[in-house]
């Protein structure tokens, strides 16, 4: 059971249970369960509970099952003029944040539908907003990239974790949470490939063959780390802490061998990057970026790429590409219509 669905039926702050008519809630149970991805959760239960509190406020006594399309409008107001609380100050919600918001909702109200609780989805015909697919993605560059790896000592336990890490978000372009969540059995070899084998967002499955690098480096980082601590179990997660693994407390037995904090690899992306120099904000999903936008620039074909990252709107793709359309590169300059024929002299 995760860990956010206990409270959902307990009436404390912040449970969506309370936004529920009668028993109603335990709904709520088989719509989580739907997701495995611990991030993706989150914020599902975080966008519901603004719902429900948005309508505690304004439509008091309204449940989740009787919002009908006004109320979501009203929803989608009240965000385009009040400040992302997560956010700077003063600034309001990004059209990708609330985008993001009733990309829940409707996930959330197509589940009762398919479960028989509505006789509409009230957010049908609701229109979101646009977002320019042109829009760039923080990445690095081909030199970055070979300078946040020469800061890496790969000498000690934590630097052969940090370089598999870097390579393996580098080399499959994954998320931050899925890499969080990697286990020992999912890096396997197949058909004289060796692999990464883990749930995408939509939970959908992806089978990832590693360049040769890679592979070293995360066979290095799991003979070391066997070393130091025991033989690595199939259901071990791949990367885990490192540090105080001299203590024998069962707190921080059980803490080693649990999965790395979100906030653990932010702090280990942001290392390398001042380290090398790089004064731009980055994070995990940089790395993403910097995948995708390679591949782009080394001419690999955009719906390949879509595919391969699993994206399902090949305009999402775009937003990564690094490559700068120039007057000479110009389609219009490469038609054969307008070449001299040397046969008609």
């Amino acid at each position: 059971m995760n860990e956010y669905l206990p409270e959902l039926t307990t009436s404390g702050a912040g449970a969506l249970g309370r936004f529920f008519p009668g028993n109603k809630e335990k709904l709520l149970y088989g719509f989580f369960e739907n997701y495995h991805a611990e991030n993706t959760r989150k914020k599902l239960y975080y966008d519901l509970e603004q719902f429900g509190n948005f309508l505690k406020d304004h439509f008091p006594g309204l449940t989740l099952l009787e919002v009908d399309h006004d109320h979501i409008i009203a929803f989608k107001n009240y965000l385009d003029q009040h400040p992302d609380p997560h956010g700077r100050k003063e600034r309001l919600y990004t059209k990708e944040s609330v985008n993001r918001k009733f990309s829940s909702l409707s996930s959330f109200y197509l589940y009762l539908g398919r479960r028989g609780l509505l006789k509409s989805n009230p957010l049908q015909f609701v229109k979101r907003h646009h977002c320019d697919p042109e829009n760039r993605t923080g990445d690095l560059s081909d030199l970055e990239v070979k300078r946040l790896f020469q800061q890496v000592d790969v000498q000690t336990l934590a630097g052969k974790m940090h370089l598999a890490m870097l390579l393996v978000f580098l080399n499959t372009g994954m998320r931050h949470s899925e890499l969080r969540f990697l286990k020992k059995k999912n890096f396997f070899c197949l058909e004289s490939f060796w692999v990464l084998r883990f749930l995408t967002k939509g939970e959908k499955e992806r089978t990832t063959p590693l360049d040769p690098k890679c592979r070293q480096a995360l066979e290095d980082y799991l003979v070391a780390r066997e070393k130091e601590t025991e033989e690595l179990k199939p259901m071990d997660y791949l990367f885990a802490p490192t540090r105080n693994r001299s203590a024998h407390s069962k707190a921080q037995e059980k803490g080693l061998k649990g999965p790395l904090a979100s906030s653990t690899i932010d702090e280990i992306i942001k290392k390398y990057v001042r380290m090398a120099g790089i004064t731009r904000k980055l994070s995990p999903h940089s790395l993403r970026s910097t995948a995708i936008g390679s591949l782009l620039e080394n001419g690999v074909d955009l719906g390949e790429v879509s595919e391969w990252i699993g994206h399902s709107n090949v305009n999402t793709t775009k937003r990564y590409s690094k490559r700068v359309t120039t007057l000479e590169k110009s389609p219009g300059l490469r038609m054969n219509l307008f070449k001299e024929d040397s046969n008609n002299n």
